[in-house]
């Protein structure tokens, strides 16, 4: 009985002991379950994996991931039921952390790697670049020296066989001295490029040879035949005997002389006096009827000024001062001046006679006047307006302080809507007014909408703001149909407006540090520092500028997407290519 006792109390302890085993079993492989989630979240998640991280940032992995995984690992482990439990999940995520550690460091190494590699790429380029825009003897040799040091370098740090070294520095010597050549080349110095390549031929690689040497041979060819061709044409304008130009048979005796044993330059070198020669014919042609034209000209002019004379007294002098200025183009200020009829003269207002005065000496010097698109803008919304047409046909266009402040371009575009005004001829002044009165009115709204004032008086911050809007959106209507060939929707042009006037940050330099402030975009020049946010740029504007860097293959991020749309706004250099 007692030794029954004894066998079932054996069997009892048995089966609690599996049942324990069982339990302990169930409880670990949740916990391993749990364990094998979190290493895929943070070494394998797509977006926030380790293994996805690159650059520089690889780094703090270690700290990062470790961290993690011990924070996360050690609440799991409060979950398990006694210490057999703890103790075998204890060996499995010790060995399952030295695991990740080893991968993360290889995938250090293999960043760190491919990082320093692309500071390589870049720095050969950047010299090599350096060396191409400034091919002089010793700037050249100098970036050579950099780019040899580069390599050395990055042998050095990652213990690079020295014969694949000495290759990648007699590949990138070769091309510098390749693009020297072909530089001097595209340039015309096939002389400086024969003795470059004399100099350095042992550096450039077989490959390279056969291009450079066809293009010495052309680039030396076209040298020689031009220079001998210039002299020959040159040395000989006035002929044998001197007094006449000389033949085209004389001409092509001498090449003969001059390239004896050379029969490709010689054929290069005529072909270059021929044309010479029949240049220099048909120079005289077009000058003698030139000076056939003139005369016809001056018989015109003289006739014009006669008839103008009969008819000064008569005109207003609104129609008389600008057209006596035109009409006479002399070099004296003082002659055109004097060309104005006395009596009225006499009868303008100082500032009219100041302005003449300046008219009639950009007409002497010839200068452009350049339009003031504040002025001219206020004109055109006269024009445009219902309202306000009556008063901009009784507008005085040739009054001399206007003919100062809008070129005779934009003088032209309104002397047709008024003269369409004063006809009574509506439609034909709406058709040419209707692009402006689009733009105008959304760019009065937009104005509204930021706080701005679309009616402020001139001379004042807003006034002077709402010409350059004007002035800026009719430059990127005007760029859109060239580009698109057709005209850009409303749409489009409140994105024209909506872009000038973003507001960023814009960089004031003072004496002793530079202070930032918000400005809008129209206020600061092109080419000063100004930054915006990321979500101040429109959905449609970061969709393309992602679909342009997948279809160049390039990364994309925040930063770079504000640069792309800062260099389309801001009418810069792309900083992403």
């Amino acid at each position: 009985m007692a030794r029954f006792g004894q066998n079932a109390m054996g069997i009892g302890s048995e089966l609690y002991a599996a049942e324990t085993h069982r339990q302990d079993q169930i409880r670990l492989l949740d916990a391993d379950r749990q364990a094998g989630q979190l290493e895929n979240q943070l070494m394998y998640h797509p977006e926030t994996g380790a293994l996805n991280v690159r650059g520089k940032d690889t780094l703090a992995l270690p700290d990062t991931v470790g961290k993690a995984w011990d924070e996360q690992t050690g609440k799991i482990r409060q979950g398990l039921a006694n210490d057999r439990q703890r103790i075998a999940f204890d060996q499995q995520t010790v060995t399952t952390r030295q695991r990740m550690m080893d991968r993360l460091d290889g995938h250090i190494t293999e960043e760190i790697h491919r990082v320093d590699g692309e500071a390589l790429e870049g720095k050969v380029e950047n010299e090599t670049e350096a060396a191409l825009a400034d091919p002089l003897p010793e700037n050249v040799q100098r970036r050579l020296n950099n780019i040899d040091q580069a390599y050395d370098d990055f042998g050095g740090r990652y213990r690079i066989d020295p014969q694949y070294t000495a290759a990648a520095k007699a590949k990138a010597r070769s091309r510098v001295h390749v693009g020297v050549i072909q530089r001097m080349l595209k340039n015309g110095d096939d002389i400086n490029a024969q003795v470059t390549y004399d100099h350095f031929q042992k550096e450039i690689l077989g490959k390279d040879l056969g291009e450079i040497e066809g293009g010495l041979h052309e680039g030396s060819m076209r040298g020689q035949s031009q220079r001998i061709a210039d002299d020959i044409v040159n040395g000989n304008r006035k002929g044998a005997t001197g007094d006449e130009p000389p033949t085209l048979a004389e001409l092509r005796e001498q090449v003969k002389v001059r390239t004896e044993g050379n029969p490709e330059l010689r054929d290069r070198i005529e072909a270059r006096v021929e044309a010479i020669f029949a240049k220099d014919r048909e120079d005289e042609r077009i000058a003698k009827e030139r000076q056939s034209e003139i005369i016809v000209q001056q018989l015109a002019a003289d006739k014009a000024r006669r008839e103008q004379e009969k008819e000064q007294h008569a005109q207003l002098v609104d129609k008389i001062i600008p057209n006596l200025i035109d009409q006479n183009k002399s070099k004296d200020v003082h002659t055109m001046l004097d060309a104005i009829d006395p009596t009225i003269w006499a009868n303008m207002t100082a500032k009219e006679r100041e302005a003449t005065e300046t008219y009639a000496t950009r007409q002497a010097k010839g200068e452009e006047v350049k339009t003031d698109f504040g002025t001219y803008y206020n004109l055109l919304a006269l024009s445009s307006s219902d309202a306000t047409r009556n008063d901009f046909a009784k507008t005085n266009l040739n009054d001399p302080v206007l003919l100062n402040r809008i070129s005779t371009a934009d003088l032209k575009h309104l002397a047709e809507i008024q003269n369409a005004i004063r006809k009574g001829d509506g439609k034909s002044a709406d058709k040419l007014t209707e692009g402006f009165r689009t733009t105008g009115e959304m760019v009065n709204d937009s104005m509204r909408l930021t706080g701005l004032d679309p009616n402020a008086k001139n001379g004042t911050d807003d006034a002077r703001r709402k010409a350059q809007l004007h002035q800026a959106v009719d430059q990127d209507i005007a760029d859109f149909e060239h580009r698109n060939g057709k005209k850009p929707t409303r749409t489009d042009i409140q994105g024209f407006i909506d872009q000038h006037l973003i507001k960023g940050t814009a960089t004031d330099k003072g004496w002793f540090w530079d202070s930032q402030t918000q400005k809008f975009s129209i206020d600061v020049p092109t080419g000063e520092p100004f930054a915006i946010q990321f979500n101040q740029i429109p959905k449609d504007e970061v969709r393309k500028a992602e679909e342009a860097l997948a279809r160049a293959g390039k990364p994309e991020s925040e930063a770079i997407i504000e640069q792309m749309y800062l260099a389309k706004i801001r009418k810069q250099k792309p900083a992403v290519k």
